[in-house]
């Protein structure tokens, strides 16, 4: 008798060259019957990629955004969040096809994390402003860590004396 580790090993294996075979058009239309009657996967990337999208789906459902990191209670979180960078550097390098950008974009999928930063730090600095009158939140405004409005301030007055900030993003504070 095989151990499971075994066994295991070579029916993946033998799953693997099925997947071969077939891509090769080297299986018969009778064995590819049979493994059709057991929803055999034939292509595994595209099955992951679509367990991925789906999870990325319910928790866009569940929290009403698409922002992975620091996000807790999900069996898959860990490496959702990798499946999010991969599809962001994919999308960057042009490794990633028109319809899976459609799929993402339909739950308004965070393309670049930077930008999204930016755009809240600022919607939260425009409600300072709207509240307070002006737009120097003091130190001692919110948290003092490293994503406090306090610091952002800082830190876009230091982009903008050294011409590091976009004309559109200097348009956005002025």
């Amino acid at each position: 008798i095989s151990s499971p580790r075994i066994l295991h090993s070579s029916i993946g294996k033998w799953v693997s060259t099925q997947r071969v075979l077939y891509k090769n058009k080297k299986l018969s239309e009778k064995k590819i019957n049979l493994l059709e009657t057991i929803n055999f996967i034939w292509d595994k990337n595209e099955f992951d990629w679509q367990i991925y999208f789906c999870e990325l789906k319910e928790f866009y459902k569940k929290n009403g955004n698409s922002l992975i990191q620091n996000s807790v209670g999900l069996k898959m979180t860990d490496s959702l969040n990798t499946w999010c960078l991969t599809q962001r550097q994919d999308k960057k390098h042009s490794r990633i096809s028109k319809s899976r950008i459609d799929l993402l974009n339909e739950i308004n999928f965070i393309w670049d994390l930077n930008e999204f930063g930016w755009a809240n730090k600022f919607k939260e600095l425009k409600k300072f402003y709207l509240d307070k009158g002006y737009s120097t939140p003091p130190p001692e405004y919110g948290e003092l860590k490293k994503n406090s409005l306090y610091l952002w301030c800082i830190t876009q007055r230091l982009k903008y004396k050294k011409n590091n900030l976009s004309e559109g993003k200097v348009k956005d504070l002025e």
